[in-house]
């Protein structure tokens, strides 16, 4: 079907030639007031700036024909094929009923894995319908591979993003490390819960991916292995941001938009801090990307391939929860939908699909889910309810206050917790900040115009980063990079758009006027990369060595005594409260079991310790440190940090 495109004016028609200069100007405001904005400085010129740079943009939106993708081509609404239906729908169901049943001890054994796998791959096949609606004309070769040869371009960045320095940045393992490894360690002994319960509990699938990386490639279990593996499921962030991207018929945009994600500041801290966060992207990308393209044409396969995104990411990380909320907001803009009058049992029943698939995929953990809910839920209910301490304030009041901070947390504050990034640091970089602000516009427009899949995506921002905002016992801890990293997707392809839109109405420019926009658009985007590496490897990597207690530096000193004859049985650590984690010490010495009888908890006095050669390590303000000395007649050595803070001493004993 031929799209229709409204006429603009005459005097909209000179303004439509002009608009690819005038959003490069608008675009380049919005970010000088990016600059400005994260200092959290709001002077005048920012405000003006601010001003006019969404003022150049809400022009270009407005002034903007109708969305390239096309909204109304015809639904592919072919029926899924009787005879397949009438085998495997029921043979998935009698094979969930045998994982149901095997599920009831909370392990997945055998018996859970090979019954879900097969009631799965079954309930697909049932239901799978081939594309048959009007063949979309291929791309030529030619722009087949460029688009090729650019996406891995842009996950070669993000390998470099994810793995330079990876062993010394970030540079310290805390207690939440400590107890992940424990998971592993559990594995390997031949433990296989469908939860973790350990640590305010976790999904399965991060310590699973960690054991058959340990296994298959040998590497020892410690920070780098759980590094490593969160490194590499941050890389399957950028082609599925990509995925999504393309949902939107836009492979520029689809490019930009993994291009941004490769090298961003916020899926990189989640892909290298070595915790599960980094589970939180690539499944929410790609069932938002399924989402989308069943907005578009409809195909039960979409919404088939969306219930099994939103089952699996249930594995992955404790946030995604509130992925399957966007189901309801898909459904719901999809009855707006004229094409679908008449059709709205077919709606209804595509609906009922989506949430049959999630929740057959999800079934071991449901099983789990009913049997220990408190286990499951305990999470979310100490931040979204009383469980662990009482709302500060009215919840209306608390959650409104959350989500004002979660919109401020882009460009003016971020997440204030040091563990996982430099406090109060914004999300995104001005560069990317600018481009955030100018899509806003550009997305409204084309919402206006009758684009529910950018009407969806909208909407996903608050919906998304509900599991932060719902921290209402902790409001303290919203904006938080983590909670909210199901939402990168939807940032990103939102921060693409004016990107691919300046790209796109450069073709239509003479080859010097193109030349030039595209320049613009490659010094933005080499800014851009320049602002997040020194985000990551100088801001962060300054903030991780002077705030985070200083294990890796203690495991040096450690391996430096052991030269000199000093075994790691013979050394002592005296902690304080909050300080390091004698456990995550174990795991980089190699051996787990070290912590138990070398730490030497608070208020606790020193033991009778006959063994010479001896090594105590001591925090900095501990009044045990001079009895020790006493006692053992031991050389004091203070070893100095960045932060003074963060400085320790240790007592050598000689034999």
């Amino acid at each position: 079907m031929r799209e229709r495109h409204s006429q603009p004016s005459a005097g909209a028609a000179t303004l439509f030639s002009s608009s690819p200069w005038l959003g490069l100007a608008g675009l380049v405001l919005l970010v000088a007031a990016s600059f400005s904005l994260r200092r959290q400085a709001l002077p005048a010129w920012c405000v003006a700036s601010l001003g006019a740079g969404l003022a150049a943009w809400a022009v270009v939106a407005w002034t903007s024909r109708r969305p390239t993708a096309r909204e109304n081509e015809p639904l592919d609404l072919a029926p899924a094929s009787t005879v397949r239906l009438a085998v495997g729908a029921p043979a998935a169901l009698v094979l969930a009923w045998v994982c149901w049943r095997a599920s009831a001890p909370g392990a997945l054994n055998a018996a859970v894995v090979a019954s879900l796998l097969g009631a799965v791959a079954l309930w697909t096949w049932a239901w799978w319908i081939p594309a048959s609606g009007p063949a979309e004309a291929a791309r030529p070769l030619p722009v087949r591979l460029g688009i090729a040869a650019a996406l891995l371009a842009v996950i070669a960045i993000g390998v470099y993003f994810r793995f330079h320095r990876l062993a010394e940045i970030p540079p310290h393992p805390d207690s939440d490390h400590a107890e992940d490894l424990i998971n592993i360690v559990a594995l390997d002994e031949g433990e296989r819960p469908v939860f973790f319960p350990r640590n305010t509990g976790q999904p399965p699938l991060p310590f699973y991916w960690e054991f058959l990386l340990q296994r298959v490639l040998g590497l020892p279990v410690n920070f780098l292995l759980l590094k490593t593996s969160t490194a590499l499921v941050g890389l399957a962030a950028i082609p599925a941001v990509f995925a999504m991207g393309l949902a939107l018929r836009a492979p520029p945009l689809a490019l930009f938009a993994a291009a941004l994600t490769s090298w961003s500041l916020w899926p990189t801290l989640g892909a290298r801090r070595g915790l599960t966060f980094a589970w939180a992207v690539f499944p929410a990308a790609l069932a938002m990307g399924a989402l989308l393209e069943y907005l578009r044409v409809g195909r039960r396969r979409s919404a088939l391939a969306a219930g099994l995104w939103l089952g699996l990411g249930q594995y992955g990380y404790n946030a995604f929860k509130i992925v399957p909320l966007m189901v309801p907001v898909v459904f719901a803009l999809a009855l707006t939908d004229s094409r679908w009058k008449g059709r709205r049992a077919r709606l209804l029943g595509d609906g009922l699909l989506v949430a049959a698939t999630a929740l057959l995929v999800f079934l071991p953990l449901l099983r789990y889910m009913a049997a220990h809910p408190e286990d499951f839920w305990y999470r979310a209910l100490t931040r979204a309810g009383t469980r662990e301490r009482e709302l500060p304030g009215p919840a209306a009041i608390v959650f409104l206050e959350n989500l004002k901070n979660m919109a401020l947390a882009f460009h003016w504050r971020g997440d204030g917790a040091w563990i996982n990034a430099v406090p109060g640091e914004p999300f995104v970089d001005p560069i990317t900040g600018g481009l955030l602000l100018a899509g806003l516009p550009l997305a409204a427009a084309l919402a206006l115009r009758g684009s529910r899949r950018w009407a969806a995506i909208l909407i996903s921002l608050p919906v998304l980063t509900l599991a932060s905002t719902l921290s209402l016992a902790f409001p303290n801890e919203n904006p938080a990079v983590n909670r909210s990293a199901v939402a990168v997707g939807s940032v990103m392809v939102l921060a693409a758009l004016p990107a691919a839109w300046i790209a796109g109405r450069a073709r239509s420019q003479r080859p010097r006027v193109r030349a030039a926009l595209l320049l613009a658009l490659a010094g933005l985007a080499a800014a851009s990369v320049w602002q997040n590496r020194e985000a990551y490897f100088v801001r962060l990597r300054e903030e991780q060595w002077d705030t985070v207690a200083p294990s890796s530096d203690i495991v040096r000193v450690m391996r430096e005594a052991r030269a000199r004859g000093i075994p790691y049985d013979n050394v002592y650590l005296v902690s304080v409260g909050s300080w390091v984690d004698a456990r995550a010490i174990g795991w980089e010495i190699g051996d787990p079991m070290w912590a138990r009888p070398h730490y030497i908890p608070p208020d606790t006095e020193p033991p009778e310790i006959l063994d010479r050669p001896l090594l105590f390590i001591v925090h900095r303000l501990d009044p045990r440190r001079e009895q020790i000395v006493r006692r053992y007649g031991g050389r004091e050595r203070w070893i100095a940090q960045k932060n003074p803070d963060r400085g320790y001493w240790v007592i050598e004993v000689p034999r």
